[in-house]
């Protein structure tokens, strides 16, 4: 279960949550506190088109097909990003190929900050969970690039799957 820390707190101590996402080798599934299991209809999997995922959204699909689920593959961009809708058909192609489901969605979403639009659609979506692939990194890639998986293991009030890739 996650309480969410904020501010100085969360710099000084960060989060038991976050850091087990950070660490753990196998999925870890981060509940907000105050949130009620009321089944797994539509997830929500926030995508930066990365080979990896491929093996993260396999797992995925088999969760999903427990419930009968939906899965949203969204890929949010901003003004900074140059788009690169070859790069977006290319990876649906790939995931289309490579992942046993007939249940998936994908979707690209501008908005200018990936964390208030992705809390955003899990609200107008009422998705019952966000799943993201944390990614391996090095010391000087953490400083200079926080974790987004972990970032949203902070202030998201939707449950959170961390599923590594390769």
């Amino acid at each position: 279960g996650t309480k969410g820390a904020s501010g100085l707190k969360r710099m000084l101590l960060g989060s038991n949550a976050a850091q087990v996402i950070s660490r753990a080798p196998c999925p870890v599934l981060a509940v907000p506190k105050t949130k009620v299991f009321r089944g797994i209809q539509r997830i929500v999997y926030a995508t930066n088109y990365e080979r990896s995922e491929i093996a993260a959204l396999n797992k995925l699909s088999k969760l999903a097909a427990l419930f009968d689920a939906e899965i949203q593959v969204v890929h949010i961009f901003t003004e900074k990003e140059n788009l690169d809708p070859e790069k977006s058909r290319k990876f649906e192609e790939t995931v289309r190929n490579n992942v046993a489901s007939d249940k998936l969605v994908f979707k690209l979403i501008p908005h200018t900050d990936l964390q208030t639009g992705l809390n955003e659609l899990l609200a107008y979506t009422r998705a019952d969970m966000l799943a993201m692939s944390p990614h391996k990194r090095g010391i000087l890639d953490r400083l200079f690039h926080p974790s987004q998986t972990q970032s949203m293991a902070y202030h998201t009030f939707t449950p959170l799957l961390a599923v590594p890739g390769v």
